[in-house]
């Protein structure tokens, strides 16, 4: 089972970064981060958050394709993910679904980004 007030954030941008770890740390999450695809995919089998955060444009490998290895490796598959992005497409929903994340558009205000990791972690 994934612990549960904790969060993986994975982000290239380190502002972005920052931000969201400020953010979370003050509404009492334990946070960790990543910069890459390959660099998240491995923290999150080696911590187990209870909820992870990822930007779909990464290094290494994409969100997406991140988040199908996360869904089909029995290490992590019952971590809820949540994908932020800036990107709008008419295919995001789609995949969002197709691979059972949730998606927030950037910019995220703070008060959206706790209130959804919350919802998230509450429905595991």
């Amino acid at each position: 089972m994934a612990a549960s007030r904790s969060v993986l954030v994975i982000e290239d941008d380190q502002d972005t970064r920052d931000l969201y770890v400020t953010v979370l740390s003050i509404s009492g999450f334990t946070v960790q981060t990543a910069r890459t695809g390959m660099e998240g995919f491995t923290r999150a089998c080696e911590s187990r958050p209870g909820v992870i955060l990822t930007d779909l444009g990464l290094p290494t490998i994409d969100g997406w394709e991140l988040v199908r290895r996360l869904k089909a490796d029995a290490r992590t598959a019952d971590i809820p993910v949540i994908v932020i992005t800036g990107r709008t497409t008419s295919e995001l929903d789609e995949m969002a679904s197709s691979l059972g994340t949730r998606v927030l558009l950037k910019p995220c205000p703070p008060d959206m980004l706790v209130s959804e990791v919350e919802r998230v972690l509450s429905a595991d």
